[in-house]
């Protein structure tokens, strides 16, 4: 069932994805650059893997720096966001630009939120978290009152 489960969370971030690509390109094409500022930059890659002890997340964020990264972990979900501005001229006038994401998951299964670690390198992020070994089910005996 695991795998099953793995399988839908995988394409369902796949449809979330091409979904946000495809409503990010047709705002560029009808509403033009004068609504939108520059672009509507297109939502990053995200990834899950999985293996017998740990998930792994990894997603592509070029140029963010890991400082405006902001990783929020629980035993069944992640969140993962970042808002950066930048300054720059234009026009001979100076002009600040937002940039910000959000992205949250639902985990196929509990993680030991205390031993997750994050890294990043070459613009992506990794996070791998280990998986919560499940309790065993235990017979109960019911007493007399």
């Amino acid at each position: 069932m695991s795998e099953l489960t793995m399988w839908m969370n995988r394409e369902i971030i796949k449809l979330k994805q091409d979904m946000d690509r495809l409503f990010a390109r047709m705002y560029r094409d009808f509403a033009g650059e004068r609504i939108m500022g520059e672009f509507l930059e297109d939502s990053p890659s995200v990834s899950l893997s999985e293996s017998k002890d740990t998930l792994v997340v990894r997603i592509q964020l070029p140029g963010i720096d890991p400082e405006n990264i902001d990783v929020v972990v629980a035993e069944d979900s992640l969140e993962i966001s970042s808002a950066i501005t930048e300054q720059y001229s234009r026009n001979d006038r100076q002009v600040e630009k937002s940039h910000s994401f959000s992205h949250r998951m639902k985990l196929p299964c509990r993680i030991k939120t205390d031993e997750v670690q994050a890294s990043h390198l070459d613009g992506g992020l990794e996070i791998v978290m280990p998986k919560l070994k499940p309790h065993p089910a235990r017979h109960l005996k019911i007493a007399k009152k």
